[in-house]
Protein backbone atom coordinates (compact mmCIF):
# COMPACT_ATOMS: atom_id res chain seq x y z
CA UNK A 1 0.00 0.00 0.00
CA UNK A 2 1.33 3.39 -0.92
CA UNK A 3 1.49 6.06 1.74
CA UNK A 4 0.97 9.76 1.20
CA UNK A 5 0.98 12.84 3.36
CA UNK A 6 -2.28 14.58 2.61
CA UNK A 7 -4.83 16.95 4.03
CA UNK A 8 -8.43 15.97 3.42
CA UNK A 9 -10.52 18.76 1.96
CA UNK A 10 -13.12 20.02 4.43
CA UNK A 11 -16.29 21.56 3.04
CA UNK A 12 -19.10 23.36 4.80
CA UNK A 13 -21.94 20.85 5.54
CA UNK A 14 -25.54 21.54 4.59
CA UNK A 15 -27.48 20.78 7.78
CA UNK A 16 -27.66 22.80 11.00
CA UNK A 17 -26.40 19.92 13.15
CA UNK A 18 -23.48 19.20 10.83
CA UNK A 19 -22.66 22.88 10.58
CA UNK A 20 -22.47 23.06 14.37
CA UNK A 21 -20.05 20.13 14.44
CA UNK A 22 -18.07 21.61 11.55
CA UNK A 23 -17.61 24.86 13.50
CA UNK A 24 -16.52 23.00 16.65
CA UNK A 25 -14.07 20.85 14.69
CA UNK A 26 -12.48 23.91 13.08
CA UNK A 27 -12.06 25.57 16.49
CA UNK A 28 -10.50 22.37 17.83
CA UNK A 29 -8.04 22.25 14.93
CA UNK A 30 -6.97 25.81 15.68
CA UNK A 31 -6.44 24.97 19.35
CA UNK A 32 -4.83 21.54 19.13
CA UNK A 33 -3.66 21.21 15.54
CA UNK A 34 -4.25 18.40 13.06
CA UNK A 35 -2.20 15.36 12.15
CA UNK A 36 -0.66 15.45 8.67
CA UNK A 37 -0.60 11.66 8.41
CA UNK A 38 -3.15 8.95 8.99
CA UNK A 39 -2.53 6.11 11.50
CA UNK A 40 -1.91 3.61 8.67
CA UNK A 41 1.06 5.68 7.57
CA UNK A 42 2.91 5.58 10.89
CA UNK A 43 5.54 3.02 11.87
CA UNK A 44 4.33 2.90 15.49
CA UNK A 45 0.83 1.92 14.30
CA UNK A 46 1.85 -1.09 12.18
CA UNK A 47 -0.70 -3.43 13.80
CA UNK A 48 -3.45 -0.89 13.18
CA UNK A 49 -2.53 -0.96 9.50
CA UNK A 50 -2.80 -4.75 9.40
CA UNK A 51 -6.20 -4.70 11.14
CA UNK A 52 -7.44 -2.10 8.66
CA UNK A 53 -6.36 -4.32 5.77
CA UNK A 54 -8.19 -7.33 7.24
CA UNK A 55 -11.31 -5.27 7.95
CA UNK A 56 -11.45 -3.87 4.43
CA UNK A 57 -11.32 -7.23 2.65
CA UNK A 58 -15.11 -7.20 2.60
CA UNK A 59 -17.46 -4.59 1.16
CA UNK A 60 -19.80 -4.82 4.15
CA UNK A 61 -19.60 -5.57 7.84
CA UNK A 62 -19.77 -9.39 7.90
CA UNK A 63 -21.91 -9.82 11.06
CA UNK A 64 -25.66 -10.06 10.63
CA UNK A 65 -26.64 -11.76 13.89
CA UNK A 66 -25.30 -10.66 17.26
CA UNK A 67 -22.91 -13.41 18.48
CA UNK A 68 -23.60 -12.67 22.16
CA UNK A 69 -27.36 -12.15 21.99
CA UNK A 70 -28.20 -14.92 24.46
CA UNK A 71 -25.60 -13.70 26.99
CA UNK A 72 -26.83 -10.11 26.76
CA UNK A 73 -30.51 -11.03 27.00
CA UNK A 74 -29.74 -13.28 29.97
CA UNK A 75 -27.71 -10.65 31.83
CA UNK A 76 -29.25 -9.29 35.05
CA UNK A 77 -28.25 -6.29 37.11
CA UNK A 78 -26.71 -7.25 40.46
CA UNK A 79 -28.44 -5.40 43.31
CA UNK A 80 -25.43 -5.97 45.56
CA UNK A 81 -23.47 -3.40 43.53
CA UNK A 82 -25.79 -0.69 44.84
CA UNK A 83 -24.88 -1.36 48.47
CA UNK A 84 -21.45 -3.00 48.48
CA UNK A 85 -19.93 -1.85 45.20
CA UNK A 86 -17.44 0.87 44.38
CA UNK A 87 -16.98 3.88 46.64
CA UNK A 88 -15.68 7.27 45.58
CA UNK A 89 -11.94 7.96 45.91
CA UNK A 90 -10.77 11.55 46.24
CA UNK A 91 -7.46 10.97 44.48
CA UNK A 92 -7.11 8.69 41.48
CA UNK A 93 -4.16 7.76 39.30
CA UNK A 94 -4.05 8.33 35.54
CA UNK A 95 -2.19 5.85 33.36
CA UNK A 96 -1.51 6.27 29.64
CA UNK A 97 -1.49 2.80 28.08
CA UNK A 98 0.75 2.77 25.01
CA UNK A 99 3.08 -0.14 25.78
CA UNK A 100 2.40 -3.88 25.96
CA UNK A 101 3.69 -4.17 29.54
CA UNK A 102 1.36 -1.39 30.71
CA UNK A 103 -1.53 -2.97 28.84
CA UNK A 104 -0.94 -6.31 30.58
CA UNK A 105 -0.83 -4.66 34.02
CA UNK A 106 -4.01 -2.73 33.25
CA UNK A 107 -5.82 -5.87 32.12
CA UNK A 108 -5.07 -7.65 35.39
CA UNK A 109 -6.41 -4.68 37.35
CA UNK A 110 -9.60 -4.38 35.27
CA UNK A 111 -10.44 -8.03 35.90
CA UNK A 112 -10.33 -7.39 39.65
CA UNK A 113 -13.08 -4.75 39.44
CA UNK A 114 -16.84 -5.17 39.25
CA UNK A 115 -17.62 -1.65 37.93
CA UNK A 116 -15.92 0.15 35.06
CA UNK A 117 -16.74 3.49 33.43
CA UNK A 118 -15.99 3.46 29.69
CA UNK A 119 -15.79 6.14 27.02
CA UNK A 120 -14.16 6.37 23.60
CA UNK A 121 -12.80 8.98 21.21
CA UNK A 122 -13.01 8.46 17.46
CA UNK A 123 -11.25 10.01 14.47
CA UNK A 124 -13.66 12.57 13.10
CA UNK A 125 -11.00 14.22 10.93
CA UNK A 126 -9.31 11.14 9.47
CA UNK A 127 -11.76 8.48 8.34
CA UNK A 128 -11.31 5.22 6.50
CA UNK A 129 -13.36 3.06 4.20
CA UNK A 130 -15.58 1.92 7.07
CA UNK A 131 -15.85 5.34 8.73
CA UNK A 132 -14.30 6.53 12.00
CA UNK A 133 -11.33 4.94 13.74
CA UNK A 134 -11.35 4.22 17.45
CA UNK A 135 -8.34 6.29 18.60
CA UNK A 136 -8.56 6.40 22.39
CA UNK A 137 -10.45 4.22 24.88
CA UNK A 138 -10.87 5.46 28.44
CA UNK A 139 -11.63 2.98 31.21
CA UNK A 140 -11.94 4.18 34.81
CA UNK A 141 -11.97 1.96 37.87
CA UNK A 142 -12.81 3.54 41.24
CA UNK A 143 -9.07 4.12 41.78
CA UNK A 144 -7.40 4.42 38.36
CA UNK A 145 -8.15 6.15 35.06
CA UNK A 146 -6.67 4.28 32.08
CA UNK A 147 -6.23 6.12 28.77
CA UNK A 148 -5.60 3.47 26.10
CA UNK A 149 -3.88 4.55 22.88
CA UNK A 150 -5.79 2.11 20.69
CA UNK A 151 -3.78 3.05 17.59
CA UNK A 152 -0.56 1.84 19.19
CA UNK A 153 -2.23 -0.97 21.14
CA UNK A 154 -4.25 -2.33 18.19
CA UNK A 155 -2.45 -5.67 18.43
CA UNK A 156 -3.39 -6.04 22.11
CA UNK A 157 -6.98 -4.79 22.00
CA UNK A 158 -8.49 -8.26 21.44
CA UNK A 159 -7.48 -9.14 25.02
CA UNK A 160 -10.14 -6.74 26.32
CA UNK A 161 -12.77 -9.28 25.30
CA UNK A 162 -12.28 -11.06 28.62
CA UNK A 163 -13.29 -7.80 30.35
CA UNK A 164 -16.01 -6.52 28.01
CA UNK A 165 -17.75 -9.88 27.70
CA UNK A 166 -17.58 -10.73 31.41
CA UNK A 167 -21.15 -10.50 32.80
CA UNK A 168 -19.82 -10.08 36.35
CA UNK A 169 -18.29 -6.71 35.45
CA UNK A 170 -20.66 -3.75 35.05
CA UNK A 171 -19.72 -1.47 32.14
CA UNK A 172 -20.97 2.08 32.63
CA UNK A 173 -21.45 4.27 29.56
CA UNK A 174 -23.02 7.61 28.73
CA UNK A 175 -24.82 7.44 25.40
CA UNK A 176 -22.76 4.36 24.62
CA UNK A 177 -24.24 3.61 21.18
CA UNK A 178 -21.30 4.91 19.16
CA UNK A 179 -18.69 3.56 21.58
CA UNK A 180 -20.13 0.05 21.38
CA UNK A 181 -20.38 0.19 17.58
CA UNK A 182 -16.78 1.45 17.29
CA UNK A 183 -15.52 -1.51 19.34
CA UNK A 184 -17.40 -3.81 16.97
CA UNK A 185 -16.20 -2.22 13.75
CA UNK A 186 -12.50 -2.07 14.59
CA UNK A 187 -11.98 -5.05 16.89
CA UNK A 188 -15.04 -7.34 16.63
CA UNK A 189 -15.62 -6.83 20.36
CA UNK A 190 -19.05 -6.92 21.97
CA UNK A 191 -20.13 -5.81 25.43
CA UNK A 192 -22.12 -7.78 28.02
CA UNK A 193 -23.38 -6.00 31.13
CA UNK A 194 -24.03 -2.47 29.81
CA UNK A 195 -25.44 0.24 32.06
CA UNK A 196 -26.01 3.52 30.24
CA UNK A 197 -26.26 6.51 32.57
CA UNK A 198 -28.44 8.41 30.10
CA UNK A 199 -31.02 5.67 30.50
CA UNK A 200 -30.63 5.64 34.29
CA UNK A 201 -31.25 9.39 34.36
CA UNK A 202 -34.22 9.07 32.01
CA UNK A 203 -35.97 6.52 34.23
CA UNK A 204 -35.11 8.23 37.53
CA UNK A 205 -36.35 11.69 36.54
CA UNK A 206 -38.83 10.85 33.75
CA UNK A 207 -37.01 13.19 31.39
CA UNK A 208 -35.20 12.98 28.07
CA UNK A 209 -31.74 11.47 27.98
CA UNK A 210 -29.35 14.26 29.03
CA UNK A 211 -26.09 15.61 27.69
CA UNK A 212 -23.05 14.76 29.77
CA UNK A 213 -22.83 18.15 31.52
CA UNK A 214 -26.45 17.93 32.70
CA UNK A 215 -26.00 14.37 33.93
CA UNK A 216 -22.86 15.24 35.91
CA UNK A 217 -24.56 18.23 37.50
CA UNK A 218 -27.68 16.24 38.38
CA UNK A 219 -25.86 13.45 40.22
CA UNK A 220 -22.85 15.27 41.70
CA UNK A 221 -24.90 18.27 42.87
CA UNK A 222 -22.12 20.71 42.14
CA UNK A 223 -21.00 22.93 39.35
CA UNK A 224 -18.31 21.03 37.49
CA UNK A 225 -16.96 22.70 34.38
CA UNK A 226 -16.78 20.08 31.65
CA UNK A 227 -14.30 21.30 29.03
CA UNK A 228 -15.71 20.16 25.68
CA UNK A 229 -13.23 21.97 23.43
CA UNK A 230 -11.43 18.69 22.68
CA UNK A 231 -14.61 16.81 21.77
CA UNK A 232 -14.19 17.48 18.05
CA UNK A 233 -10.38 17.48 18.04
CA UNK A 234 -8.22 15.25 15.84
CA UNK A 235 -7.77 12.21 18.09
CA UNK A 236 -5.15 10.72 15.79
CA UNK A 237 -2.67 13.35 17.04
CA UNK A 238 0.38 11.80 18.71
CA UNK A 239 1.59 12.48 21.29
CA UNK A 240 -1.86 13.26 22.65
CA UNK A 241 -1.92 16.93 23.77
CA UNK A 242 -2.22 17.47 27.54
CA UNK A 243 -5.62 19.19 27.34
CA UNK A 244 -7.01 16.37 25.22
CA UNK A 245 -5.68 13.82 27.71
CA UNK A 246 -7.42 15.71 30.52
CA UNK A 247 -10.66 15.80 28.54
CA UNK A 248 -10.50 12.04 27.95
CA UNK A 249 -9.78 11.37 31.60
CA UNK A 250 -12.59 13.65 32.82
CA UNK A 251 -15.14 11.84 30.67
CA UNK A 252 -14.65 8.43 32.26
CA UNK A 253 -13.75 9.74 35.75
CA UNK A 254 -16.82 11.97 36.05
CA UNK A 255 -18.93 9.14 34.66
CA UNK A 256 -17.71 6.83 37.44
CA UNK A 257 -18.31 9.52 40.07
CA UNK A 258 -21.83 10.15 38.73
CA UNK A 259 -22.62 6.44 38.89
CA UNK A 260 -21.42 6.16 42.50
CA UNK A 261 -23.42 9.26 43.45
CA UNK A 262 -26.54 7.87 41.75
CA UNK A 263 -26.61 4.66 43.81
CA UNK A 264 -28.47 6.05 46.89
CA UNK A 265 -31.05 7.67 44.63
CA UNK A 266 -31.58 4.39 42.75
CA UNK A 267 -32.06 2.54 46.06
CA UNK A 268 -34.62 5.16 47.14
CA UNK A 269 -36.49 4.96 43.82
CA UNK A 270 -36.55 1.16 44.00
CA UNK A 271 -38.60 1.38 47.18
CA UNK A 272 -41.18 3.41 45.27
CA UNK A 273 -40.95 1.39 42.08
CA UNK A 274 -39.44 -2.13 42.43
CA UNK A 275 -39.57 -2.60 38.64
CA UNK A 276 -37.27 0.37 37.95
CA UNK A 277 -34.16 -1.72 37.34
CA UNK A 278 -36.04 -4.07 35.04
CA UNK A 279 -36.97 -1.20 32.73
CA UNK A 280 -33.43 0.26 32.89
CA UNK A 281 -31.89 -3.15 32.16
CA UNK A 282 -34.25 -3.74 29.23
CA UNK A 283 -33.30 -0.45 27.56
CA UNK A 284 -29.59 -0.99 28.22
CA UNK A 285 -29.78 -4.41 26.59
CA UNK A 286 -31.03 -2.75 23.41
CA UNK A 287 -27.85 -0.68 23.24
CA UNK A 288 -25.64 -3.71 23.89
CA UNK A 289 -27.43 -5.57 21.06
CA UNK A 290 -26.78 -2.89 18.44
CA UNK A 291 -24.97 -4.08 15.33
CA UNK A 292 -22.74 -2.00 13.10
CA UNK A 293 -24.32 -1.56 9.68
CA UNK A 294 -22.03 -0.36 6.94
CA UNK A 295 -23.27 0.24 3.41
CA UNK A 296 -20.44 1.30 1.08
CA UNK A 297 -22.72 0.46 -1.85
CA UNK A 298 -24.60 3.65 -1.01
CA UNK A 299 -21.81 5.45 -2.87
CA UNK A 300 -22.88 3.78 -6.10
CA UNK A 301 -26.48 4.71 -5.40
CA UNK A 302 -25.49 8.34 -4.79
CA UNK A 303 -23.50 8.39 -8.02
CA UNK A 304 -26.32 7.01 -10.16
CA UNK A 305 -29.27 8.76 -8.51
CA UNK A 306 -28.99 12.01 -10.50
CA UNK A 307 -27.46 10.51 -13.61
CA UNK A 308 -29.22 10.27 -16.95
CA UNK A 309 -30.77 6.80 -17.54
CA UNK A 310 -28.46 6.04 -20.47
CA UNK A 311 -25.38 6.80 -18.29
CA UNK A 312 -26.31 4.91 -15.13
CA UNK A 313 -24.80 1.57 -16.09
CA UNK A 314 -21.49 3.19 -17.02
CA UNK A 315 -21.42 5.35 -13.85
CA UNK A 316 -22.24 2.35 -11.65
CA UNK A 317 -19.40 0.36 -13.20
CA UNK A 318 -16.87 3.16 -12.69
CA UNK A 319 -18.12 3.82 -9.16
CA UNK A 320 -17.53 0.15 -8.28
CA UNK A 321 -13.88 0.52 -9.28
CA UNK A 322 -13.64 3.65 -7.15
CA UNK A 323 -15.03 1.65 -4.22
CA UNK A 324 -12.42 -1.03 -4.75
CA UNK A 325 -9.57 1.48 -4.66
CA UNK A 326 -11.10 3.12 -1.59
CA UNK A 327 -11.20 -0.25 0.16
CA UNK A 328 -7.61 -1.11 -0.72
CA UNK A 329 -6.35 2.24 0.53
CA UNK A 330 -8.74 2.42 3.50
CA UNK A 331 -10.25 5.66 2.23
CA UNK A 332 -13.77 6.96 1.97
CA UNK A 333 -14.75 6.77 -1.73
CA UNK A 334 -15.66 10.47 -1.58
CA UNK A 335 -11.99 11.18 -0.79
CA UNK A 336 -11.22 9.89 -4.27
CA UNK A 337 -14.02 11.69 -6.08
CA UNK A 338 -17.47 12.87 -5.03
CA UNK A 339 -20.60 11.52 -6.77
CA UNK A 340 -21.28 14.89 -8.42
CA UNK A 341 -17.69 15.18 -9.68
CA UNK A 342 -17.81 11.62 -11.00
CA UNK A 343 -21.00 12.29 -12.96
CA UNK A 344 -19.52 15.49 -14.38
CA UNK A 345 -16.23 13.78 -15.31
CA UNK A 346 -17.97 10.94 -17.11
CA UNK A 347 -20.53 13.12 -18.87
CA UNK A 348 -17.71 15.21 -20.35
CA UNK A 349 -15.43 12.18 -20.75
CA UNK A 350 -12.86 14.15 -18.75
CA UNK A 351 -11.29 11.59 -16.41
CA UNK A 352 -8.45 13.80 -15.19
CA UNK A 353 -9.84 13.95 -11.65
CA UNK A 354 -9.87 10.16 -11.49
CA UNK A 355 -6.72 9.38 -13.48
CA UNK A 356 -4.51 11.76 -11.54
CA UNK A 357 -5.83 10.79 -8.13
CA UNK A 358 -3.17 8.91 -6.16
CA UNK A 359 -5.71 6.67 -4.42
CA UNK A 360 -6.96 4.89 -7.52
CA UNK A 361 -5.07 1.64 -8.03
CA UNK A 362 -3.38 1.28 -11.47
CA UNK A 363 -5.48 -1.80 -12.26
CA UNK A 364 -8.65 0.15 -11.54
CA UNK A 365 -7.47 3.06 -13.70
CA UNK A 366 -7.01 0.70 -16.64
CA UNK A 367 -10.40 -0.88 -15.96
CA UNK A 368 -12.10 2.52 -15.87
CA UNK A 369 -10.47 3.59 -19.14
CA UNK A 370 -11.43 0.29 -20.78
CA UNK A 371 -14.97 0.72 -19.51
CA UNK A 372 -15.14 4.19 -21.06
CA UNK A 373 -13.65 3.08 -24.39
CA UNK A 374 -16.03 0.15 -24.77
CA UNK A 375 -19.05 2.26 -23.88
Amino acid sequence: MQTHRTTTKITMPNTARKQQFWTKSQLAVREFGRSRTRPQERKDCIMFLELARQRNKTDHFPIFQHPLRSQIEGWKFSLSILTSGAQEHTNTDCVLVEKTTTFTTMLKDLLLNTELAIDAEMSLHHQGYHGNYLCVLQISTPKVDYIIDTLKMAGEMHQLKQVLQNPAILKIFHGGDNDILALQADYKMFVVGVLDMQIVYQHLFNQERPKFEKLVHAFLKEEIKVNKSAQCADWTLRPIPTKMMQYARDDSRLLMKSWIAAKPLIIHKLKENPLLLDSVTRDCRKIALLLKKLKPQKYIQDCTRKAQPEERELIAAVASYILNSARVNDRKPTDIISPSELIQSLSTRNLAKIRTNIYVAPADKLAIEKCINEE
